[in-house]
């Protein structure tokens, strides 16, 4: 039950490197490219195979290569023994202690260790060292004990580990990879808690970059808050199929899901990161501390990171843009098309990445990845919504042939297309084969995104061909169910999703539904400050409590006035300028991804509707999202309130996971329309029963009111009342700053 699994994985938590299975999440292979001086000798000298205790052995894999071969020509017999598909889990939390004098000076020998062009590090420079990059305490240390490097797909690989630690005594490793992290404030009493609620996001889907990581140590809102972090280790089963593969298909349907759910992820992650560089327009936290030590700086700090370009591809890659002297990366998922006037047809320059990708996932009826290499084409997997109430069906193994006009010889190519027609999903369920040609743009059925080569794009004149394996589908499912699986069962749904798939669901959860994958924003303390009381247009909204230093002689200055103050002072003020904008930054992304809310009406208002038969008296669940295309100034911005629709055939609710934003149901108001932000809840709009006081007081808390110009209100239940105290001081800011916006073109832009 659930206690009892419960309780059991709680138990897994107290033991180092903790073994369970590796259908709880993805952990793709990490390969070194790019910048030599940056990944560092070293840093590429780690070995997975290793580092996890596989055997190296050049006639162990020939033999293991020829049964593959073997096992392919055969169709159908037993499959390759490759090792165990389990993947090992690592939680620990960084302890925060305050360093000895010596840890301090240890400092100055740390950056010196930065700058040795010989890379030899010097003796004196060992045992416990503290990341301390504290804004308001230089002795304020993190007991993390592990060293990172930036992977070519964003994500932190560990380069060292410790001895004597929190890393090293939880069981990490070098070469693990970071899955998930997240600053925990005093909400939560115990490791073990923490640990369970850590890595229950983690499953859902939830991941975090380098750069997220880097940041996170560096914000004057967490960078004192312990750290709890999730690691995971590639499985040996995993590693061993890479290695002596040589382009050969999958034999095993969980090759097809982690390789899957990594390629999703480095997709989704790349996507954010590009994303996040186009609007952070070079405004990072600053850098303090040694934290350089243990994470380098991020290559997105500096620009968009280098392609990493094959010579045997040369002519093609000119050809298709990817060529030439610029040091920066193509831009991602630009489309390849023999007529200019094509690529903007299919996706606007200005639109964000990340939110093409999730447009497109939120209209798939059916979703195919594919990775071909070498001679012998490829494999994949392919997933088909349900019709019914939009979740998805088991996922079905696939073979896949590709071309790209020549020959690529080994280059991998990997592929995720979103099929957008109910019509192509029957024509593959009833061929059991569907080709799809992405030189086609003009159809709308279907949408391919490829990586090649480090560069990412939208169509690259390619023709793919995809073909069920019955026979991989049947030894894999039989097993399970006691029963031969058909094709047709895997289209309808009929069989369930099997645990190994977990780690693929949680990438497309993480892909369709970014509103609830990344932790929101802490806005800082002195805006904080403004959040109990009501803000309007003519006079803006004192502070609640004096303001923290440097600002505490400002007096109670309005928000309006405050904000003015740190723009006109920056020699003065300029920390705290910093703090607002990259806080404006992160509220706008979370915006972008979507807040989840319930819409309300007030009790009379909804009293009248009910008795005209127009409307539901239910409250309408959605989300509030921020519209407005990179480069275009925050007075062309747009606040939606979208709903939620959807049912399941029983007739029950369908839960958040499967329901379909409906955009014909929105109500879309300008920034700049808005004159009043409260959250002062009016008696009308709570209804007449028997609730007790402390259900309408935590009610209260949620509530958020949002008067416009023409005189009607929009009021809505954020999820919890720090997200509605967040949404209320973040919406202030934007509309203050749109404000001061258009009554001053000095003042910079929000």
């Amino acid at each position: 039950n659930k206690k009892e699994k419960l309780r059991l994985l709680l138990n897994q938590m107290h033991r180092p490197a903790s073994n369970r299975r590796g259908n709880k999440a993805c952990c793709g292979s990490f390969d070194f490219f790019g910048d030599e001086e940056y990944v560092g000798s070293r840093v590429r000298d780690i070995d997975p195979a290793r580092v996890n205790g596989v055997e190296h052995s050049l006639g162990a894999d020939a033999s293991l290569f020829l049964q593959s071969v073997m096992a392919l020509t055969a169709k159908g017999d037993a499959p390759v023994d490759y090792g165990d598909f389990s993947e090992k889990i690592c939680v620990c939390i960084t302890r925060i202690y305050i360093a000895t004098q010596t840890e301090v000076q240890q400092d100055a020998s740390l950056k010196k260790n930065l700058n040795n062009e010989d890379g030899v590090e010097e003796e004196g420079v060992c045992g416990l060292i503290g990341l301390r990059c504290a804004y308001n305490d230089s002795t304020l240390s993190h007991d993390m004990g592990v060293r990172f490097v930036e992977g070519e797909n964003g994500q932190a690989i560990v380069r060292e580990v410790m001895p004597q630690s929190t890393a090293g005594r939880s069981g990490v490793e070098v070469g693990d990879l970071l899955s998930f992290a997240v600053p925990l404030n005093n909400t939560f009493q115990g490791y073990e808690r923490a640990c369970d609620f850590i890595s229950r996001l983690e499953i859902i889907g939830m991941r975090t970059s380098f750069r997220e990581l880097f940041d996170m140590f560096l914000s004057k809102t967490s960078s004192g808050w312990p750290l709890a972090i999730v690691f995971r280790r590639q499985s040996k089963g995993m590693i061993q199929f890479e290695r002596i593969s040589f382009g050969l298909p999958s034999l095993n349907l969980e090759v097809d899901f982690l390789r899957a759910s990594t390629f999703l992820h480095e997709l989704i992650t790349q996507s954010r990161e590009y994303d996040y560089y186009r609007e952070a327009d070079s405004c990072y936290e600053v850098i303090r501390g040694n934290i350089e030590y243990f994470l380098p700086r991020p290559r997105l700090r500096d620009e968009w990171p280098l392609s990493n370009i094959g010579n045997s591809l040369n002519d093609f890659v000119t050809s298709i843009g990817m060529g030439g002297s610029g040091k920066r990366n193509r831009t991602p998922f630009l489309p390849i098309s023999y007529e200019a006037s094509q690529e903007h047809e299919i996706i606007h320059p200005n639109f964000r990445r990340s939110a093409l990708l999730t447009g497109y996932a939120d209209n798939a009826t059916g979703i195919i990845y594919s990775r071909c290499s070498g001679s012998f084409g490829g494999s994949g997997v392919a997933v088909f919504r349900s019709k019914e109430d939009r979740s998805w069906h088991a996922p079905c193994a696939i073979d896949a042939k590709m071309s790209v006009g020549i020959q690529f010889g080994s280059t991998t190519i990997e592929c995720i297309t979103f099929l957008q027609s109910d019509e192509m999903v029957t024509e593959f369920q009833q061929k059991q084969m569907l080709t799809i040609d992405t030189q086609n743009q003009g159809r709308l059925d279907h949408i391919s995104f490829m990586k090649l080569n480090g560069s990412y794009f939208c169509s690259i004149g390619s023709k793919c061909t995809f073909q069920l394996r019955d026979n991989l589908n049947k030894l894999f499912y039989s097993s399970k169910i006691n029963a031969d699986v058909t094709a047709i069962e895997l289209f309808e749904g009929k069989i369930p999703q099997p645990p190994e798939s977990t780690c693929l669901f949680g990438a497309l959860r993480r892909l369709e539904f970014p509103s609830t994958m990344y932790p929101h924003p802490t806005p800082p303390e002195n805006l904080v400050k403004y959040t109990k009381n009501d803000w309007n247009v003519r006079e803006s909204c004192p502070p609640s409590d004096p303001l923290e230093p440097p600002l505490e002689e400002s007096g109670s200055l309005t928000l309006r006035e405050l904000l003015c103050m740190i723009i006109r002072n920056p020699l003065i003020y300029g920390e705290e300028n910093r703090e607002f904008e990259i806080f404006t930054l992160k509220f706008k992304q979370m915006l972008f991804d979507g807040v989840s809310i319930n819409r309300i009406i007030d009790v009379k208002k909804k009293g009248e509707l009910m008795r005209m038969g127009t409307s539901s008296p239910a409250d309408e669940k959605g989300l509030l999202k921020l519209y407005l295309l990179h480069g275009q100034p925050i007075w062309n911005a747009t606040l939606q309130f979208i709903t939620r629709t959807g049912t399941a055939p029983s007739g029950r609710t369908v839960t958040s996971g499967a329901t379909k934003l409906d955009t014909n149901n929105a109500t879309e108001l300008n920034l700049g329309s808005i004159i009043s932000i409260s959250q002062s809840m009016a008696s009308s709009v709570l209804p007449t029963g028997p609730k007790s006081p402390h259900s309408k007081d935590k009610k209260r808390r949620r509530f958020v009111s949002i008067e416009i110009n023409d005189g009607s209100r929009i009021m809505f239940l954020a999820r919890t009342g720090k997200d509605a105290s967040l949404l209320s001081c973040g919406l202030k800011l934007l509309v203050e700053r749109f404000l001061l916006q258009s009554s001053s073109g000095i003042l910079h832009d929000a």
